[in-house]
């Protein structure tokens, strides 16, 4: 859904710890998950895997945190078809 992917990261940490602004937490947004409602799925934009994109970010010195939807499924999802 998105253009990141996971060889950006140490670019944008690099970038949040120079700011100067009071930068603690790094959030996953959109194109994390496979699909929406496919939570579980990696996405192609993270082909290590979140746990090693969430190591890295916590090696930085930020916390993580996950978006999610809850209540949607894009129409393509596993979800959905199921």
């Amino acid at each position: 859904p998105n253009g990141f992917h996971e060889n950006r990261l140490p670019e944008i940490l690099t970038s949040l710890r120079q700011s100067g602004l009071p930068y603690e937490t790094v959030v996953f947004s959109e194109g994390w998950e496979k699909s929406t409602g496919d939570w579980r799925q990696p996405s192609p934009h993270f082909p290590a895997g979140m746990g090693t994109a969430v190591q890295e970010v916590r090696k930085a010195g930020f916390k993580t945190c996950l978006e999610l939807s809850p209540f949607l499924a894009s129409p393509g999802s596993d979800l959905a078809r199921r």
